[in-house]
C-alpha cells in the first residue's frame, strides 16, 4: 500500500483532496493526509496511479501546481492553469511519504496523481559524453507535424529532431525508437567502421522511411539521421578543411557518400508526395545541411517545402552555401567553438537559417543542462577573442596549412585539439614547444581556449558548448529563438 497526499484548500477548517474531493475535518487532520491505496486504485475515490516514467504527461485538472521539492510543502514555483497542458517529465523521484513526482526541464516538481499519459510520447536514449551516462529524454512525435510547409518552423519538430540526433549515436538506441514511433529503418551504414588518422572521411547514418496520410493525401516520409562524432578520429576529418577554398573536405567527403546512396534510394518518380527529413549534430551537423542544401537546390527527390531539415551545432560548410533556404533550421551556440571552424573570414557559410543561443547570459539553460545531466554547466559566454586570434594567425586557408618556420601550421594545432577530444596520441612536449615557441599566435591561442594553465577546464569549456546535452536544454528550456 502507497500514499499520495491530499493538499490544502483555501479553507484552513478542513484538508481536501484534489483528486478524489475527500475531506477531512480539521480535528482530525494530519500533516500527510492521503488518499488508501490498493494496488494502483484509491479504495476511497477509485482514482488510478498513472505511470510512473519518464515522458509526455497532460494535467488531469485545472490548476496543477508545481513546486521547488517533491512534496507539496515545498514552495510553489508556478502553476499550471489549463486541464490537458502538455509536460514533459524528465525523471521520476519518490518522497519519503511513497509519492511519486516528476521532474520538469526547469527543475521543479509536480505529483504525478495530476498528470495523464499522453499520446505522442516518445523517449530518445543516449549515452552522456559530459556526464559519462546513458540519458533519457522525453519528445512529443505525430506524423501531423509534417502537414504544415517545412518553411516554417516547428518547435516540436525540433525537439524531436535534436532528440534523435543524440540518440542517432548509436545504432541501436535509433533504431528502436524510430521502429516505435512506426518507421521502418532501411539501412545504417558505418557505425562499426573504425577510423583512423588515414582514413576518416565518413560518417555513420540511419535511413527510415514511414507512409503516411496527411488530408487524405499519401506521404512516404524518408529519415536521413546522421551520426556525430562518435569520440574517435573523425576529429581530424572535422578539421580537414582541405585547400580547395570552396567546400569543407571532410565534411564534402562524407556527404558525398551519403547523398550517393539515399538518391539511389528515394524514387524521384514521387517526388511531389515524398518529404524528407534530415537530422543532425555536430559533424552529423554538418553533412545533414550540405546534403540538404543540395536536396533544395534539386527539388528532384522532394519540393523545398517537404524537405526538413534541422540541425544542431553545425559548422560552416562551404563558400557557395545558400543562405536563403528556408527550409533548413540550424541551431547553434555562440559558446561552442566547433561551429565556427572553418572561419566565416574564409567566406565559409552554412545553408539556410541560423539561430544562435548565448548559453551563459541564458539564466535557463544552465538549469535545464543540470536536469539533463545531472551536472553543473561549465560553458563559456563566446570564443570571439580565441578566434580573432586564428583570424590574425590564418587569414586564409592556405595560411590555415601553412607550416612557416616552425614546421607546425594551424591544422597540426587543431590535429592536436582533435587528439584531446578523443583521447587520441599526440607529441605532448612538441605541443608545449611550439606554444613557447610563437606566443603571439600559437601561445595566444592554446591560452584562449584556457589550454596552457588549465588544461582540463578549457577541454571541459569546449564540451560543454558543443555537447547534445547543451542543445536539448536550449530547446526545451523556453528560451527564444
Amino acid at each position: 500500500m502507497s500514499d499520495t497526499q491530499h493538499e490544502k484548500t483555501a479553507s484552513t477548517s478542513q484538508v481536501k483532496c484534489t483528486v478524489c474531493d475527500y475531506v477531512k475535518a480539521a480535528t482530525s487532520v494530519k500533516t500527510n493526509e492521503s488518499h488508501s491505496f490498493s494496488g494502483n486504485t484509491c479504495t476511497k475515490c477509485g482514482a488510478k496511479q498513472v505511470e510512473k516514467s519518464i515522458g509526455i504527461y497532460l494535467t488531469n485538472r485545472t490548476d496543477v501546481p508545481l513546486y521547488e521539492k517533491a512534496s507539496s510543502y515545498s514552495n510553489s514555483t508556478r502553476r499550471l492553469s489549463a486541464i490537458n497542458t502538455r509536460i514533459e517529465i524528465f525523471s521520476i523521484s519518490i518522497n519519503e511519504a511513497g509519492n511519486y513526482w516528476g521532474r520538469t526541464i526547469n527543475g521543479d516538481y509536480v505529483w504525478m496523481g495530476n498528470l495523464k499519459a499522453a499520446s505522442g510520447s516518445y523517449t530518445a536514449k543516449f549515452k552522456s559524453s559530459v556526464a559519462n551516462k546513458d540519458i533519457t529524454v522525453p519528445f512529443y512525435y505525430s506524423d501531423t507535424l509534417f502537414s504544415a510547409t517545412a518553411t516554417q518552423l516547428n518547435r516540436d519538430l525540433g525537439k524531436a529532431s535534436v532528440c534523435l540526433s543524440a540518440a542517432t549515436y548509436n545504432k541501436e538506441n535509433i533504431k528502436s525508437v524510430l521502429e516505435k514511433m512506426g518507421y521502418v529503418v532501411i539501412r545504417q551504414v558505418n557505425y562499426e567502421k573504425a577510423a583512423t588518422r588515414t582514413d576518416n572521411d565518413f560518417v555513420g547514418y540511419t535511413v527510415a522511411r514511414k507512409f503516411i496520410t496527411i488530408n487524405s493525401q499519401s506521404h512516404t516520409i524518408y529519415c536521413v539521421f546522421i551520426q556525430g562524432t562518435p569520440g574517435n578520429a573523425q576529429w581530424h576529418s572535422n578539421f580537414n578543411i582541405g585547400t580547395g577554398g570552396i567546400e569543407h573536405a571532410g565534411f564534402t567527403k562524407a556527404a558525398d557518400q551519403v547523398w550517393a546512396d539515399i538518391t539511389s534510394g528515394i524514387p524521384s518518380t514521387y517526388a511531389s508526395t515524398n518529404k524528407i527529413w534530415l537530422v543532425g549534430h555536430s559533424r552529423g551537423a554538418a553533412v545533414a545541411n550540405i546534403i540538404a542544401g543540395k536536396l533544395t537546390a534539386s527539388q528532384k527527390y522532394a519540393s523545398a517545402s517537404n524537405i526538413y531539415a534541422y540541425t544542431f551545432a553545425c559548422p560552416t560548410v562551404l563558400t557557395t552555401a545558400n543562405t536563403s533556404n528556408k527550409n533548413i533550421w540550424n541551431f547553434n551556440n555562440n559558446g561552442d567553438l566547433i561551429t565556427q571552424v572553418p572561419l566565416t573570414k574564409w567566406g565559409f557559410k552554412r545553408n539556410g537559417q541560423t539561430k544562435t543561443l548565448n548559453s551563459v547570459i541564458s539564466t535557463r539553460i544552465p538549469q535545464c543542462f543540470s536536469v539533463i545531466t545531472g551536472s553543473s554547466f561549465n560553458g563559456r559566454n563566446d570564443y570571439a577573442d580565441a578566434i580573432a586570434v586564428m583570424n590574425d594567425w590564418c587569414p586564409t586557408v592556405s595560411k590555415y596549412y601553412d607550416k612557416g618556420v616552425l614546421n607546425w601550421s594551424v591544422k597540426n594545432f587543431m590535429d592536436d585539439i582533435a587528439c584531446m577530444l578523443y583521447g587520441g596520441a599526440f607529441d605532448e612536449v612538441n605541443f608545449a614547444a611550439k606554444i613557447i615557441s610563437d606566443p603571439n599566435h600559437i601561445g595566444s591561442f592554446a591560452d584562449k581556449l584556457n589550454l596552457v594553465v588549465d588544461r582540463e577546464k578549457g577541454m571541459r569549456e569546449i564540451a560543454h558548448g558543443h555537447c547534445q546535452e547543451t542543445y536539448i536544454a536550449w530547446l526545451y528550456s523556453g528560451e527564444q529563438y
